[in-house]
């Protein structure tokens, strides 16, 4: 949306909506390894998990920025 010049992109809603994802993505894993007792830094699989996930909160954020590189970039 941002590439096509939207105006959809102001909405708070769909601003934020990327974090909210992310961030509950986060928050069901970490409750579902302390469910299954089974802890990041302990199963090498579970370790790998939980930092792609916050590199995915990390890179969603940075491509639901405020536009600012693709304005630079257009002119």
């Amino acid at each position: 949306m941002m590439m096509r010049g939207s105006s959809y992109t102001n909405y708070p809603a769909l601003r934020y909506c990327s974090y909210i994802i992310g961030s509950t993505r986060l928050g069901s894993a970490a409750v579902l390894a302390t469910m299954v007792h089974q802890y990041p830094f302990v199963h090498g699989w579970l370790t790998v998990k939980s930092v792609l996930h916050v590199v995915y909160i990390i890179l969603g954020m940075r491509a639901a920025g405020d536009g600012a590189e693709l304005r630079a970039h257009a002119r």
